[in-house]
């Protein structure tokens, strides 16, 4: 009986530690950070860069 009420312990904590991470998720995100100066490229490579709006 008392392995029973362990058992039911732990599934039901698991239940609720999970429904919780899935309402917060990894956590608060900032928004973008913009360099004023970005680079356009390399030798070997070319950026397409986007303009901020």
């Amino acid at each position: 009986m008392d392995n029973t009420n362990n058992l039911r312990r732990v599934f039901h904590k698991m239940i609720i530690a999970i429904f919780l991470l899935s309402i917060v998720g990894c956590g608060v995100k900032k928004n973008p950070y913009y360099e004023d100066k970005t680079p356009k490229g390399d030798k070997n490579i070319v950026f397409h860069l986007k303009n901020k709006q």
